[in-house]
């Protein structure tokens, strides 16, 4: 019985070294400490590019597969009343009186809707960015892009939010177009009457039709082959653009850009 113990006893230790040595190994791996390894080298050379002075790092007048980059200034960026419903990502009550109507508009997107439809399309938002990427300059010419947004029988209140989210709280001269694919919606009100509104608005914005029922990817991809900017940004399309969201993305383009 006692030796018995005294290998059960040693099992376990020896499994507990075991095991903490390659605990410790993988530690050390996964943090490139590893002595003067070539992970701990490489990743000394990335640290480096990323330190180099910000106006070297993007192109003085960069030229993209699709022109010139654009120069912009930042998006006034405009606030509705306080006490519109929804406002600053508000909560928005609904009177018990309204709960069979509420639930039975529920069962159309799977959503409030009926909380949706009350809330102003071009609603604002809180500015929930850091201090220090308020801050932030970014370079005085961007790449353009094309703003690809797929939906299916999507909700008006959503889909259209969406998009003034996209024009409000972007510089227009990057906005080369935004464009909605509709993946074989069946509601009567993603026809004609979406055509006819969104052909007014401030951006240039067009409604293509894939005709039957495609799939997200290859409804992104029909976007992608009609677009015209320089880039193309996919959103989706119950989303909602904050101020300074487009600029950081379209920067980094630059940067790759100008280093390349």
């Amino acid at each position: 019985m006692a030796r018995f113990r005294f290998y059960t006893c040693k099992i376990i230790i020896v499994t507990s070294v075991v095991w903490f040595m390659i605990g410790g190994g993988m530690l050390m791996y996964y943090t490139d400490c590893a002595g003067n390894n070539s992970l701990c080298v490489k990743k000394t050379l990335v640290v480096k590019d990323s330190t180099e002075d910000e106006d070297n790092m993007y192109p003085k007048s960069a030229i993209a597969p699709r022109g010139r980059f654009r120069r912009y200034t930042p998006k006034d960026y405009k606030l509705n009343p306080s006490h519109w419903p929804g406002e600053m990502g508000k909560g928005v009550a609904i009177a018990k009186e309204e709960e069979q109507l509420k639930n039975e508009k529920f069962k159309l997107n799977q959503f409030n809707l009926l909380a949706s439809d009350r809330i102003a399309l071009n609603r604002s938002l809180l500015d929930v960015r850091m201090e220090g990427c308020r801050r932030k300059e970014y370079p005085k010419t961007l790449p353009t892009t094309s703003i690809v947004i797929v939906f299916h029988n999507e909700a008006w209140s959503t889909l259209l939010r969406t998009v003034y989210s996209v024009i409000n709280t972007s510089p227009a001269p990057l906005i080369s177009e935004i464009i909605l694919v509709d993946d074989a919606s069946e509601r009567e009100y993603l026809g004609k009457k979406l055509e006819d509104y969104v052909s007014k608005l401030s951006v240039t914005t067009k409604v293509m039709r894939t005709g039957k029922r495609s799939g997200l990817i290859r409804a992104r991809l029909i976007g992608a082959a009609a677009s015209t900017g320089q880039i193309i940004t996919f959103l989706d399309a119950h989303c909602e653009c904050t101020r300074g969201w487009l600029e950081p993305l379209l920067a980094r383009v630059a940067q790759k850009i100008g280093l390349e």
